[in-house]
């Protein structure tokens, strides 16, 4: 498990309407084992952090949330799962993929082909930035 993981999840079940109670059973269902938060976290972040989750608390009917130091501190000692940086080749060879497939399907939407494009455009433009953003010693040979 890793933040990011975390966050796609937390933010699949609010747009998919996941209950209260079913987040509370796999929370109960959760092993113990984490690994120890061991970054130093600024405590204006906490605390605003700790101000969202107080406000979710109060729009939602999930009242009995964690506070923000045991999730990020949680007991235990899992190893924690290091995410390989994809490069912007992986990503524009996985959107040309996924446009693919959804040109294929019967009912592809053709709306959602276009913001695949739209997203490989910037992707490569991206890329194009990144190549001439160069230190102006790699100019001059040594």
């Amino acid at each position: 498990m890793n933040v990011l993981k975390a966050i796609r999840w937390g933010l699949q079940g609010w747009e998919y309407g996941v209950s209260g109670r079913a987040i509370q059973n796999c929370f109960q269902k959760a092993p113990d084992s984490q690994i120890q938060y061991q970054e130093p976290v600024d405590t204006a972040v906490m605390d605003d952090i700790q101000a969202s989750f107080s406000q979710l608390q109060l729009s939602t009917p999930i009242q009995d949330l964690m506070d923000i130091k045991a999730f990020l501190n949680p007991r235990g000692g899992q190893e924690l799962e290091i995410l390989p940086k994809v490069s912007a080749e992986e990503a524009i060879a996985a959107i040309q993929r996924l446009r693919l497939y959804e040109e294929q399907q019967v009912e592809g939407s053709p709306a959602f082909i276009r913001e695949v494009e739209r997203h490989e455009r910037i992707i490569w433009r991206r890329k194009l930035d990144l190549q001439s953003q160069r230190d102006i010693g790699s100019y001059f040979s040594y």
